[in-house]
């Protein structure tokens, strides 16, 4: 009867064994869940505040295309689209966090209202209309955030250029080299020219 018994003990035992490894393993991969969650939302978080700051950007790039395209229809005399074009500068330049974009609030807005005020008319003076414009894409560019150029790649050697022929010259060709051997190779001997 003892036997039994202590069969008994011996699997209530191992069952108590399960259960707490089972529950030590539990939350160990609640706790490793719970990281991998908080990580995940931190990488969320700089995606979306990356995709808003290239949406504000693209939105400054569009507004500085549409004063220069400004400057160009008043060139052409087309008043009408050059006012067009510069009402939707304005619009472009609309709900951009400066700040998020590393341009300075107050000269920003400051900008923004001048070009919403300012409106294209036929019978006033062109120059400065197309100078008061080409001054708001000025602005705009000095406002915008300078970016660290690209590394660029090495350079290959620079060859010279041959000097300016004067006019009805031609060059003549360079004359030709024979092919030097590889390291290691001998070259075979050529019949003598006549």
């Amino acid at each position: 009867m003892k036997k039994p018994m202590h069969v008994f003990a011996v699997i209530v035992v191992l069952i108590l064994i399960g259960i707490a490894l089972y529950w030590v393993g539990l939350s160990q991969g609640k706790s490793q869940l719970e990281a991998e969650r908080k990580n995940f939302n931190t990488q969320l978080e700089q995606t979306n505040s990356r995709l808003v700051s290239a949406e504000y950007n693209v939105r400054l790039n569009q507004a500085r295309f549409l004063l220069c395209r400004t400057v160009l229809d008043l060139d052409q005399r087309n008043f009408g689209l050059a006012n067009n074009h510069l009402k939707e500068a304005y619009a472009a330049l609309g709900n951009i966090n400066a700040s998020m974009v590393g341009i300075d609030p107050g000269r920003f807005e400051s900008l923004r209202k001048d070009i919403g005020a300012t409106d294209i008319s036929v019978a006033v003076n062109l120059e400065e209309q197309r100078g008061r414009v080409f001054t708001f894409s000025e602005q705009l560019e000095a406002l915008l955030p300078r970016t660290p150029t690209a590394a660029r790649p090495a350079a290959a050697p620079q060859t010279t250029a041959p000097a300016a022929q004067p006019a009805g010259q031609t060059a003549a060709p360079a004359p030709a080299q024979p092919a030097q051997p590889a390291p290691g190779q001998t070259t075979a001997p050529q019949p003598a020219a006549k």
